[in-house]
């Protein structure tokens, strides 16, 4: 009869808790920085929008003030002076 030996009892690495625990801290810290550095960029990158909106909308204020306040003035004159001119005034 042949006798069944019993598997050899494996040992457990022994597992270094602060090793682990420092490897983890190191593991967060950086995806934290990744995150923060993702922050950043967006913050820069919508800092640079709403700043060409802000441009783009002060360019139409200037567009609608010149229109205003010169443009219309200028075009009721003429239009008036047309008409001086037409009847022969």
């Amino acid at each position: 009869m042949t006798r069944r030996r019993k598997p050899a009892r494996r040992e457990e690495p022994e597992i270094d808790a602060e090793r682990v625990a420092e490897a983890a801290a190191q593991a967060y810290e950086r995806a934290a920085d990744r995150i923060e550095a993702a922050f950043e960029r967006a913050a820069r990158s919508g800092q640079a929008s709403i700043a060409r909106m802000v441009d783009a909308m002060l360019a139409d204020l200037a567009r609608l003030a010149a229109e205003r306040l010169i443009e219309d003035p200028l075009s009721r004159a003429f239009e008036r002076l047309g008409r001086r001119l037409g009847r022969g005034d």
